[in-house]
């Protein structure tokens, strides 16, 4: 199936009437469909997992990071998903659109890891988080402090928030495999020159 008909299938529910503010700036919106983000599992199963030796222990989750592994595919979510779908709520929200991003998928496994710690997603200014297969697991969410939880959300429905003022966590996976689909995104910097 053509990857386009996919992410285009919730282009009827992409409108202001379901974008939902759950907490002060962290937001949900139906997104993506469930065929396409099977597809995106598909993917990012063939190209591998790894943790990133980088990061503290308690955030190394098995991810497989698209700008590195499938350049092309990283470029098509991010024109397609990011550029041709959400930046229209990011403008309505912040004024501001993103232009730039790093895409990967996560997956949170019982046997891998556990609860992460709180944090910030310190390396850009909005974090959107798509959930790829709701159903298939137990436990997880994302928690915000001082704020609350979200609970796991419906596959294919998008969780966005600015990366710098909203501290969080993935919440542990007690039954199964999590895959998210995660965008580290930044604003346009010159976007207010003329």
């Amino acid at each position: 199936m053509d990857r386009r008909s996919n992410v285009e299938i919730k282009h009827s529910l992409c409108n202001q009437k379901n974008l939902k503010e759950v907490f002060t700036d962290v937001y949900t919106l139906p997104l993506l469909s469930e065929v396409f983000c099977k597809e995106i599992i598909k993917k990012s199963n063939s190209l591998g997992f790894e943790v990133n030796e980088r990061e503290s222990v308690s955030c190394q989750i098995p991810e497989c990071i698209l700008n590195e592994k499938d350049e092309n595919f990283a470029d098509f979510l991010l024109v397609n998903v990011i550029d041709g779908i959400a930046n229209k709520f990011f403008k309505s929200i912040w004024g501001r659109i993103v232009n730039t991003g790093n895409v990967q998928v996560a997956k949170y496994d019982i046997k891998e890891n556990v609860e992460t710690h709180f944090h910030h997603d310190t390396t850009s200014e909005v974090t959107v988080v798509i959930p790829l297969n709701t159903g298939d697991y137990l436990g997880g969410g994302t928690e915000f402090k001082k704020h609350g939880i979200v609970k796991p959300l419906p596959t294919g429905h998008a969780l966005f928030f600015p990366s710098f003022t909203k501290e969080h966590r993935g919440l542990q996976t007690t039954q199964g495999s999590r895959y998210l689909l995660v965008f580290w995104l930044k604003f346009v910097t010159d976007q207010y020159k003329k």
